[in-house]
């Protein structure tokens, strides 16, 4: 997760690779991905996107449902779909598994993971 309280200077340019939604295979309304976190508002910025293709980058406050054991939910207030402890999208999973497979194909040395 990125924690910064100060976006970077050129928004834009921080969401690049891979856009997968955070939301699930099956949800009403936009996809989303979480960019970053500003913690003295208890709010995260997110990138947008529609099927049409449009995007936009939106400061949302935090979700503040919690599991039994106190962990938060990782997604905005009031999102279409469960809490982000109970989704799961078979396209955001294949990519994480690429990546701590082969971090060197997203820009990581090949012992990112595995440090000596």
């Amino acid at each position: 997760m990125k924690d910064a309280d100060d976006p970077p200077p050129h928004p834009e340019e921080f969401a690049t690779g891979h856009a997968t939604c955070e939301l699930g295979e099956t949800h009403d309304g936009d996809h989303a991905e979480f960019l970053w976190f500003t913690e003295k508002s208890f709010a995260a910025t997110w990138l947008r996107w529609s099927d049409a293709d449009t995007h936009t980058i939106v400061t949302l406050p935090c979700c503040t449902a919690l599991t039994t054991t106190g962990d938060g939910c990782g997604l905005y207030a009031d999102h279409p779909s469960d809490h982000s402890w109970a989704v799961t999208d078979p396209t955001r999973e294949a990519l994480r598994a690429d990546l701590m497979a082969h971090p060197e194909r997203f820009g990581l040395p090949p012992d990112y993971f595995n440090p000596s």
